[in-house]
């Protein structure tokens, strides 16, 4: 089955923290890249999108089977300001206008046969509102498949939230704090450290390609298929 993915990257400052370096938003970057060269072809078959969730989230490329555009415009991508320095939350009002680029890049895909998805990743704190709720439910009646990554620690005060919302919307969570273990070698090179609370974003970057294209194979296997690389 061929895909048309829309990336959107949490580019807020919360994506900045970290002890270590690569930074969440860096490892966010980097992981997209390697799943746009693993999946975009140049032939016209899979295709994607960038879209960046900030406080004044934006459409950065269209759908795209153009693998170079998309990714210079990733490379290119840098933290956005911060508005109110006192705020302690992104708005849900941002995370909807970022949805909605997603979408709008997702009805202009060429191959309508291409099964559409969002793969949303979230580094901050939210503050929703009793909007989103109704917001969201027009991607269920559009039949795209969402895969919202919660990416470190900021995110975690959401957790029940995002459950709840991917049990309305039959998506997928992927909390990637949790998900990856940590071997010993590695933490012996200082690539990780055990210590740091945002240490197990950082297997973001170690999970393979092959290892994504088995578990969508393992989903295939099920019945669920969601396309695109899990």
């Amino acid at each position: 089955m061929t895909t048309a993915t829309a990336y959107i990257i949490d580019s807020t400052p919360f994506s900045r923290n970290s002890k270590l370096q690569p930074t969440s938003f860096e490892a966010q970057k980097q992981f997209i890249n390697k799943l746009i060269v693993a999946s975009v072809q140049q032939n016209g078959v899979s295709s994607a999108s960038l879209v960046q969730f900030c406080q004044n989230s934006s459409l950065l490329t269209p759908q795209t089977t153009n693998r170079t555009l998309l990714l210079q415009q990733l490379d290119n991508l840098n933290i956005s300001s911060q508005i109110n320095y006192n705020e302690k939350f992104v708005s849900s009002k941002s995370l909807t206008q970022a949805l909605n680029f997603a979408l709008l890049a997702l009805n202009q895909r060429q191959r309508k046969d291409s099964k559409p998805i969002i793969n949303c990743m979230i580094a901050s704190p939210i503050e929703f509102d009793a909007k989103f709720d109704k917001e969201i439910l027009k991607f269920k009646k559009e039949q795209i498949q969402i895969n919202f990554y919660l990416v470190g620690q900021y995110p975690q005060n959401n957790l029940e939230k995002f459950k709840a919302i991917c049990e309305t919307i039959k998506g997928e969570l992927i909390v990637c704090e949790k998900m990856f273990p940590v071997a010993e070698n590695e933490k012996e090179q200082g690539f990780l450290n055990a210590d740091d609370d945002d240490f197990e974003l950082q297997k973001v970057l170690a999970l393979s390609q092959q290892e994504y294209f088995e578990s969508q194979k393992k989903k295939d296997d099920k019945g669920q298929d969601f396309g695109g690389f899990m």
